[in-house]
């Protein structure tokens, strides 16, 4: 039976859930026996410093020596110092280790070849759209996936010998109000009269943030400027304007990492770089009009029970927490926790206790 670690933060507190489901549906493919171990935290997004550091102490549970591949997806974690023990520990290991979407040395990387995506945007917009005029809001300056795909822009420009200025350029991070913040500080450090013919942004957060501001400001996309995003997220389709983006499937990545390590395990040796694909998706707000229309009703449906389901969730785990709470012994919590699975959906739960609990056992 191999074993795979997975060590992973959490987006905020949202946990992404295509890296293991791709994992998974892999595995079960394959009929191969490889049992996945996750090591999921969501240290990032409290204010409290300490909450935080609980959060992150799930990476020193596991002996990584005892596993026969590990994952990292360490993007979303803020510390440098958690982020740089985990790396050093997986490089003491000796086992193949594969990073997600961050190309970090000694280590294999599975995702999308972002310079070649963005590319692909870009190139649409001066080809297809006669664009030559851009402002660009894009990620965090020091995120692995935002320089890559700002190094794209900057090739395709000087290649095409477009004028641009690092005044063109506005990097915050990859949430909505960075959109927000970037065409007001672009708008305010140009001339009002000499607007951009695109405005190409780092995702489709920004690019929803870009669009309501200049709204507010009275522009109309496309119709003034284009804009386009990255990752084909369900704001992208359902958004008005629909957001023209690259699309690629998350999954995929996870479906890569184990075929990786099959070839590992085998003795091959695959190369370091292990890309998925991507899709242009083409919509209005880069002028346009593509064959398919998403289904609205559908989706607000769906939207609908995600929210009655996300709210049943949530009161269940308050409820145990608030009975955990009443707990005064470890035998009191073994009849409490059971309770509480079926509606978890959960097959079993495990605490990890301290050994001085032992004191306080019937």
């Amino acid at each position: 039976m191999k074993k795979i670690a997975l060590i992973m933060d959490g987006w905020k507190r949202w946990f992404t859930f295509a890296w293991p489901a791709g994992i998974l549906q892999r595995i079960r493919q394959t009929g191969e026996e490889v049992s996945l171990y996750i090591f999921n935290s969501s240290g990032g997004w409290s204010c409290d410093e300490e909450y935080n550091t609980g959060e992150y102490n799930i990476y020193r549970l596991p002996n990584l020596r005892e596993f026969d591949g590990i994952i990292l997806d360490l993007n979303n974690i803020g510390y440098p110092k958690v982020r740089e023990d985990v790396i050093r520990r997986a490089k003491e290991s000796g086992v193949p280790v594969i990073s997600i979407a961050n190309e970090i040395e000694d280590f294999y990387y599975v995702g999308i070849n972002n310079e070649k995506a963005m590319r692909m945007m870009i190139e649409h917009l001066y080809e297809k759209h006669g664009c030559k005029k851009y402002w660009f809001v894009m990620g965090p300056e020091d995120n692995y996936e935002n320089v890559k795909r700002i190094a794209a822009l900057r090739a395709y420009m000087d290649e095409k010998q477009l004028t641009y200025s690092e005044s063109d350029f506005y990097c915050e991070s990859f949430e909505y109000q960075c959109g927000v913040n970037g065409f007001e500080k672009l708008l305010e450090t140009h001339d009002k009269g000499r607007l951009p013919q695109a405005i190409i942004c780092g995702n489709d957060n920004i690019a929803v943030g870009v669009c309501e501001a200049a709204t507010a400001h009275g522009y109309q996309v496309p119709k003034d400027f284009c804009v386009t995003g990255f990752d084909n997220f369900d704001k992208a389709a359902y958004y008005e304007p629909r957001i023209s983006t690259i699309s690629h499937i998350r999954e995929n990545v996870g479906i890569a990492c184990v075929d990786l390590f099959l070839h590992i395990w085998k003795g091959e040796k695959p190369d370091r770089f292990y890309y998925t694909d991507t899709e242009g998706i083409f919509w209005d707000s880069c002028g346009c009009m593509p064959g398919e229309v998403p289904d609205q009703a559908e989706y607000l449906k769906g939207q609908v029970m995600y929210g009655i389901e996300t709210a049943r969730f949530e009161d269940e785990v308050f409820s145990l927490e608030y009975e955990l709470l009443k707990c005064n012994t470890v035998r009191e919590m073994m009849y409490c926790i059971p309770q509480c699975i079926p509606s978890l959906k959960c097959d079993a739960m495990y605490l990890i206790l301290d050994s001085h609990m032992d004191t306080y056992k019937e």
